[in-house]
């Protein structure tokens, strides 16, 4: 009976912590699909927050993957520097004290230490974002429009575009005068036609 009891205690502790795993990785991924879809529109003048909803926020992360490789860049860099850190901290006191420019002597670092990586971690993990979304911004108008948009009202006008990104309610597109076009993805389009 008690070995009954055991196990069923094992499986709740199982379940709560996958619930905060769950939790967590949710999170998580909607905070990168904020950060790099933000980063990524800003460059276009989009302010993406307006026009998305949390669950395009969600699906961020995989319709651009390079948000997942960077992300897991900074991890292991955020980690290696870390374990360097703590090595030196703990092996090599007044080496590590010289390394930081002593510092550690001050009591706000010395107690916020942990902190102070995260924040660095998380710093560099936005300048990545910035950067990918500059380039691609830099990139796009040099290619050529490859959609063509008809309208359901007058079929016989259409213009040609370039799909900077969509998410579930809009098409966020480039004219060929390198003008920015939001076009809610309900409104009077009759067809969309990749070239």
């Amino acid at each position: 009976m008690s070995e009954d009891g055991g196990f069923n205690a094992q499986i709740k502790l199982f379940f709560k912590d996958f619930q905060n795993v769950l939790t967590f990785g949710y999170i998580s991924l909607v905070a990168i699909g904020m950060i790099f879809e933000g980063c990524y529109y800003y460059h276009f003048g989009i302010n993406i927050f307006e026009y998305a909803d949390i669950l395009d926020f969600l699906l961020g992360p995989f319709r651009r993957p390079i948000s997942i490789f960077v992300l897991l860049v900074n991890i292991v860099i955020f980690l290696f520097v870390f374990r360097i850190d703590n090595f030196y901290y703990k092996n090599y006191p007044k080496m590590h004290r010289m390394m930081n420019l002593y510092m550690y002597d001050i009591p706000f670092f010395k107690r916020n230490r942990v902190n102070i990586f995260v924040l660095v971690a998380l710093s560099l993990l936005l300048f990545y974002a910035y950067d990918i979304g500059k380039e691609a911004a830099e990139e796009m108008p040099k290619l050529d429009p490859n959609y063509q948009v008809i309208f359901a009202d007058d079929p016989k006008s259409s213009a040609e575009y370039f799909k900077i990104g969509q998410n579930r309610q809009y098409l966020f597109m480039l004219d060929s005068t390198k003008k920015v076009n939001i076009i809610p993805i309900n409104s009077q389009i009759q067809v969309i036609k990749p070239y």
